[in-house]
């Protein structure tokens, strides 16, 4: 019964990610770059605890894994509002 979240979570990650990709929508390099950066930074983080000895296995895949997260989260989220707002807007005049 432990596992159940961390599946649920993997199965719905893996539902996100393959709905993204079949309504053809790409996400630029620069936010993987900051995922990439997030994610060093987790790894950091861990290794300064386990430096310390007060690592488990559960806080280490927290810490390193809620920094990439983060990114893409806020990534996705702030990205629909830009497109919500691009549809909304009127489009330019080409007849000048």
């Amino acid at each position: 019964m432990q596992w159940f979240g961390p599946l649920l979570f993997l199965a719905l990650a893996t539902f996100g990610a393959w709905a993204w990709r079949r309504a053809r929508l790409k996400v630029p390099r620069f936010v993987h770059v900051l995922g990439f950066v997030g994610l060093a930074t987790g790894a950091w983080l861990a290794y300064m605890d386990w430096s310390t000895g007060e690592l488990t296995m559960k806080r280490l895949l927290l810490e390193v894994t809620i920094m990439p997260i983060l990114v893409y989260v806020g990534f996705f989220a702030y990205s629909g509002r830009l497109r919500d707002e691009y549809q909304r807007s009127d489009p330019p005049d080409s007849a000048v």
